[in-house]
């Protein structure tokens, strides 16, 4: 629980990691698919072996007509990982949201019954990615305002052991 923003995200789901380092010691916020998540994560640290799965999610409501564009610049490979997904959270779109990510390859499409707002749709994209065995988890928007060439940097520091969290910002003209 906490304030979500807009911004582009990055988690590593390390529980041991993240209790270590004082990011959180609300146990009640782990589900049991974070606690093997982490259980992964800290035994693939241990052997040395790289992260294996990066889900890329998309919180969306109503982004038939950017979600294309959106969709057409995310990686499929990133260094550091075996598999690279995609997957869009459907916020209760009444356009062809789900449809368009389906004809556009999407690996996996949650749908939330109607609009119940971004907090929850990320959450719901995250429970998801967990239970599809995500070592890492990027959040975007559907909107293209991320450069998603910059998802590699994004998780480099996760890779590199040196984060659990990174958060991105768009690019801000001034």
């Amino acid at each position: 629980p906490g304030l979500i923003d807009s911004d582009t995200h990055a988690f590593g789901v390390g529980l041991e990691r993240a209790l270590t380092y004082g990011v959180t010691t609300e146990l009640d916020m782990f589900t049991s698919h974070q606690l093997a998540a982490a259980m992964r994560l800290e035994q693939q640290k241990e052997g040395g072996g790289a992260l294996r799965k990066l889900i890329i999610q998309i919180p969306c409501l109503n982004e038939e007509v950017t979600l294309p564009i959106t969709l057409a610049d995310l990686p499929r490979k990133v260094l550091g990982f075996d598999v690279v997904e995609w997957m869009v959270i459907d916020d209760g779109s009444t356009d062809r949201t789900v449809e368009v990510a389906k004809e556009n390859g999407v690996d996996h499409i949650v749908s939330l019954p109607h609009n119940q707002g971004l907090a929850k749709a990320f959450m719901a994209g995250i429970e998801a990615s967990l239970r599809l065995g995500a070592d890492v988890i990027v959040n975007t928007d559907a909107d293209n305002q991320y450069r998603a060439s910059g998802i590699p940097d994004l998780v480099q520091p996760i890779l590199d052991r040196q984060a659990l969290i990174v958060i991105g910002a768009r690019p801000i003209d001034t």
